[in-house]
């Protein structure tokens, strides 16, 4: 099994390991390492300017700059560097490029400036920005980033100052971003979840009152005459937060300025409706005239306000920045990881099943995409979002790269999803095409209603050829005419719907070869569609794999006009007001007698309109409303859900019942009530119904 080295390829003279017996020449590649890069920017004011020191170390690599000089790298954190640097008189830019390999023992950046008697440290209160997007040149060392969208303020790192010596300050801290708002090293070695909010103000950009006061510049300020006694300063965080902390730093530039602008007491007060506030903390005397900070039992709330109890006689104040602070995890996070090229760079890959070991606690969710590119590295767009290890990457195949994303949302701030490893399959060896290219026609149809497709797949067809190719479609599908193209071959038998992937299947007999100069096939099939819009993708197999390879979308736009010639999209041309169709039972009355007549029913529904997965719960009950049996239902995709027609298909159909309750008891004949329930955002949407049980 293939590792994940730091380049994000996997070394070719690394363990190689073999899937199941019949999969032809596939390999896994693992990925328990979740690489970052982050860059900080970080402006100092010195006073004097000439010879002085910097000191810095990160986890786990970075590249120091200076004024867009380049002034060291190293890759060991548990050192401090100290490089001699001139600096300017006025305003210096420091740059550093942190290169995390999320393996632990955490994310931070320490950093220390000396120039003469004036001392700098890195600390979340100072003016540090990080961003996680690369920039486009190295114009970003020097430039001013307070109001970039991409750059926001530092935030708490989780690398204590004593597990590293050589820094001359005790006011160094380690500061951190988190690039998608995802943290893989905090905690435990090589977990990867959504970042924890501690450290970072939750209160930036959001609105205040007066202006400025969370806008994470230090140069806007609320001016407070001398006779403010009880005037407010309020944020509104835009949504209920636990916070357990608020700080509130001066304006000024000189250490004379703080002590003329500074608040000497002030109280927090907290609301939820603006009409009623609760005094949580209050702070007088101060003394430390730069900033203070108060800490309170933790508290959910929308609005804060900062009221001013204690004043300097004949003295206004001017407050920079207020900033709350909690616990917890960040609503939501994504983490996209870097081309992968599976060890080499000219093979072409055939992608195989996604697993991964992860933890998903009740609230929060995990999701993830995938995207493939070939030797001019034009990227595919994103598939579709999977939350469900074992599935397929669904990406344009064969291809050089691949690339995926992990996508993070809580609603219970104290929970996270957790990312452990991912395991990717793929092959250089078992694939059936150089290329394939799938189109479908028509590209409107009415909804629910069946229509004959004709589908045309262009083909670079390579050894070992072509045993059979699968179609996605929405619902029940069969073929509607010959397939054309096929040379020499044949269709060995009757083209297969399989329920379970969703798929048209036709195979070959013999398989197609290179040798058949075959590169077109139309294949026409008739289907209902009852989804917004539906992608009609294939994929082809070569003999004896059952990892196919999934053809690109041939997609034609007209250049003037902009409207979609050709493609693999399908829409509906109208639409309908219900989500639940035809549902009904199949047969409406059973005999679960054991004679294989007649044992079940199907409880027969078609969910429509839907574009995402939606929970189907589908149970039965006695007429007296007591629930007697839960069937399968289950996280289903708009289609149909009929009856299979056979036992053995009809035991993995949603809506089966065998006659038994939830204990496994035939219930006494009778009439019995059904439900189909369909759990929309913000309402539910069912549908009732009888069906009848004898013996």
């Amino acid at each position: 099994m293939r590792s994940l080295n730091k380049f994000g390829t996997a070394s070719s003279a690394l363990l190689v390991a073999l899937l199941s017996a019949g999969t032809i020449g596939a390999e896994v590649l693992e990925i328990a390492q979740w690489f970052s890069t982050t860059y900080y920017r970080y402006d100092i004011d010195s006073e004097v300017g000439g010879d002085g020191i910097i000191r810095i170390t990160a986890v786990d690599e970075y590249e120091l700059f200076l004024n867009g000089n380049r002034v060291g790298a190293d890759a060991d954190w548990e050192t401090v560097e100290a490089y001699q640097v001139s600096l300017e008189n006025g305003e210096n830019s420091i740059a550093v490029v942190v290169q995390n390999q999320g393996v632990g023992p955490g994310a931070g950046l320490m950093l220390e400036v000396e120039v003469g008697d004036e001392q700098f440290a890195s600390m979340t209160n100072q003016p540090w920005f990080w961003t996680g997007t690369p920039p486009e040149d190295d114009g970003w060392q020097t430039a001013d980033v307070t109001r970039e969208e991409a750059w926001t303020r530092v935030q708490n790192g989780s690398v204590e100052l004593g597990a590293v010596a050589g820094f001359q300050s005790l006011e160094v801290a380690s500061i951190a971003g988190f690039p998608g708002g995802v943290d893989a090293s905090r905690d435990r070695a090589g977990l990867l979840q959504m970042r924890q909010v501690d450290g970072e103000n939750l209160a930036l950009g959001s609105f205040s009152r007066p202006p400025g006061l969370a806008d994470g510049s230090l140069l806007t300020f609320w001016s407070a005459g001398a006779g403010a006694l009880n005037e407010p300063g309020r944020l509104d965080l835009g949504r209920r937060m636990e916070v357990n902390r608020v700080r509130v730093i001066t304006q000024g530039r000189k250490p004379q300025d703080y002590e003329n602008n500074s608040l000497r007491g002030y109280s927090v007060q907290i609301s939820d409706d603006l009409s009623r506030w609760t005094e949580v903390a209050s702070i007088f005397g101060i003394t430390n005239f730069r900033e203070t900070e108060v800490s309170f039992p933790e508290v959910e709330t929308r609005h804060i306000q900062v009221v001013i109890a204690e004043v300097r006689r004949g003295q206004g104040s001017k407050v920079a920045e207020i900033e709350v602070f909690g616990t917890g995890f960040a609503e939501e996070g994504q983490y996209t990881s870097q081309p992968l090229d599976f060890g080499s760079s000219t093979a072409l890959k055939n992608f195989g099943a996604v697993s991964w070991d992860a933890d998903v606690p009740k609230r929060t969710s995990m999701e993830l995409q995938f995207r493939s590119a070939g030797r001019d590295q034009v990227w595919s767009a994103w598939s579709d979002p999977v939350s469900e290890s074992g599935v397929s990457a669904n990406v344009p195949e064969p291809a050089i790269f691949l690339q995926y994303r992990v996508n993070f949302t809580t609603s219970d701030r104290r929970r996270s999803p957790m990312l452990r490893s991912l395991q990717i399959a793929f092959d250089t060896d078992a694939t059936p095409v150089r290329q394939a290219l799938g189109s479908v026609q028509p590209l409107r149809v009415p909804l629910g209603r069946d229509t004959t497709f004709v589908y045309t797949l262009d083909l670079d067809v390579a050894d070992p050829g072509i045993e059979k190719i699968g179609i996605d479609v929405p619902s029940w599908a069969e073929l509607a005419g010959p397939v054309e193209g096929l040379g020499s071959s044949s269709i060995r038998t009757a083209a297969a719907y399989d329920s379970e992937r969703r798929q048209l299947t036709v195979r070959f007999d013999p398989a197609i070869q290179p040798s058949d100069d075959i590169s077109s096939l139309t294949i026409p099939f008739s289907t209902a569609q009852y989804i917004p819009l539906f992608n009609y993708v294939a994929h082809i197999f070569a003999p004896g794999s059952e990892n196919p390879v999934t053809a690109s979308e041939n997609r034609v736009v007209d250049g003037e006009s902009s409207t979609v010639l050709q493609a693999w999209s399908v829409v509906i041309s109208q639409s309908l007001d219900q989500v639940l169709l035809r549902v009904r039972p199949n047969p409406p009355v059973f005999t679960p007698n054991g004679d294989d007549r007649n044992d079940f029913t199907v409880i027969e529904f078609v969910l429509a309109k839907v574009s995402k997965r939606q929970n189907v719960d589908i149970a039965i009950f006695a007429l007296d409303g007591r629930k007697v049996r839960s069937l399968r239902g289950g996280s289903l995709q708009a289609g149909t859900y009929f009856h299979p027609g056979t036992a053995e298909l009809a035991a993995s159909a949603p809506g089966q019942w065998d006659g038994k309750d939830d204990d496994g008891n035939t219930v006494p004949p009778g009439i019995y009530l059904y439900q189909v329930e369909v759990g929309l955002d913000g309402s539910n949407v069912r549908q009732v119904g009888a069906v009848g049980l004898a013996y």
